[in-house]
């Protein structure tokens, strides 16, 4: 019988898989379970195959990471293997943080509740949510005070609880204008490139710019192990063992500019919103993905 993953997630975010497995990859259909923090977190008891993957942490609040945190031990003590320990997780701010005193990343961040810090951040920056995923919440503002009115409307709602001020890297291309994001996908002790956007815009969600050079410079990416010395500690900086890192690369020196890494990250789009060209680097990167997740299961089974 092939081994099977258990993987938590809230409920309003458990989709990440559904098109992974829908459209591109048959191997995995019926190897992983999707359980949801709604439930197991009430009852605190949880019925999981060998591998179990915690996700989406990212959202627990202080006493339901403590309780992720105690699952995640007794499921060791009982001989699973866990990926992404509660325990170990480090959330983007402080991600952020380590990153720019350990030389990676050029810019730095701050809660836009710490108004000394706020003052001195190199402007433009840009205001963005503490956990979601949805990238910049403002554009480029001068300072301090520009930077809080752009988000009035939340803060008025909300309070400035979760919101992020983060500095502006500038990573255009001085000849083109283009920016390139690329991201590698963790499972374990495996990283698989997972793709390369191209863009004119600072915010990049999708690859809005293709060409044939552009194209095949993806495909190079996916088949490569470009970045990898230098993802690996990032990765374990973060405490994430399954998940997905954004950065671009400064093209002076080389250098990462992470931009975050995903627990829970989309993991892949419905085929029939794939481009006819981008059919082929899509089918590597996702089949390389369940390789490695099939390992990861097989392994853990032993």
């Amino acid at each position: 019988m092939s081994a099977k993953a258990t993987f938590l997630v809230w409920r309003r975010h458990g989709r990440g898989f559904v098109n992974l497995l829908a459209d591109w990859t048959p191997d995995l259909q019926g190897r992983i379970d999707i359980l949801h923090y709604d439930d197991i977190l009430k009852t605190q008891e949880i019925s999981a195959h060998p591998l179990v993957i915690f996700s989406d942490i990212d959202w627990l609040a202080k006493d339901e990471l403590a309780t992720a945190i105690r699952m995640a031990d007794r499921l060791i003590l009982d001989g699973h293997r866990v990926l992404n320990h509660p325990a170990a997780f480090v959330g983007r701010l402080p991600l952020l943080n380590r990153l720019h005193e350990a030389g990676f990343n050029e810019f730095k961040a701050c809660r836009m509740t710490d108004l000394r810090s706020l003052s001195r951040l190199r402007y433009p920056a840009f205001a963005r949510d503490e956990v979601a995923h949805s990238g910049a919440l403002s554009g480029l503002v001068n300072g301090p005070v520009p930077l809080l009115s752009s988000v009035a409307r939340r803060i008025v709602r909300h309070g400035t609880k979760g919101l992020l001020a983060v500095e502006y890297q500038n990573m255009a291309d001085p000849e083109t204008g283009l920016i390139r994001k690329y991201s590698y996908m963790r499972v374990g002790d495996q990283y698989i490139p997972r793709h390369l956007f191209v863009s004119r815009e600072w915010v990049i969600k999708y690859a809005d710019v293709m060409s044939e050079d552009i194209l095949q410079m993806e495909m190079d990416f996916i088949q490569s192990s470009d970045f990898l010395t230098q993802v690996k500690p990032v990765f374990r900086m973060a405490g994430i063992e399954y998940g997905r890192i954004d950065f671009s690369v400064r093209r002076s020196d080389g250098r990462l500019q992470v931009w975050e890494i995903n627990s829970n990250p989309s993991i892949a789009p419905p085929r029939s919103d794939v481009g006819k060209n981008r059919i082929a680097p899509q089918e590597l990167a996702t089949r390389n993905l369940a390789k490695a997740l099939i390992a990861e299961m097989d392994g853990a089974a032993i």
